[in-house]
Order: C-alpha cells, then structure tokens, then sequence
C-alpha cells in the first residue's frame, strides 16, 4: 500500500506544464554548482567564467567575481551559504 501511495504521490507532484515567468543567463555554458541564498542572491561556480555572487531582484546584476589568481578563472565546484 505505501508504495502505491508514493507512486500515486510522484505522479501528482511531477506534473505542472506551467512556463516560466522569468529566466536570467547567469553562466553561458553550464555550471559546477550554485546556492540560492534567502535574500534573493545566488552563488554559482560557472564552467568557463569562475565564481560570482548575484543579485536576482531587479536589477538583476553580477555583484562579486571569485577567482583564486588573477587573470584566471578558478573551477568553483561546490557551493553553499552560511545560515
């Protein structure tokens, strides 16, 4: 009987068709890894441009770079923000 209730329950929460009301490209080719904080600001390690904090209210800008040296992009792989 459970199982039959999360299947049940997988089926009902997977299907929402809805398009979504805004996007923002914050990384041209794909990402490592990102962090939504509860401010509306978001932490990504992109592939090709290094680590950036953004701000996602209007405007929606790129606030911080993080690169370990300068000139070089730096492969952030894990992110995360501290309560």
């Amino acid at each position: 009987m459970s199982i039959l209730c999360l299947v049940v329950l997988g089926q009902v929460g997977c299907g929402n068709d809805a398009a979504p009301t805004q996007s923002w490209e914050v990384a041209t080719k794909g990402i490592y890894a990102a962090a939504l904080g509860l401010n509306g600001t978001l932490v990504l390690g992109s592939i090709h441009h290094g680590g950036s904090l953004w701000q996602l209210s209007e405007p929606v800008e790129r606030l911080y770079n993080w690169n370990h040296q300068q000139g070089e992009y730096t492969q952030i792989v894990a992110t995360a923000f501290s309560p």
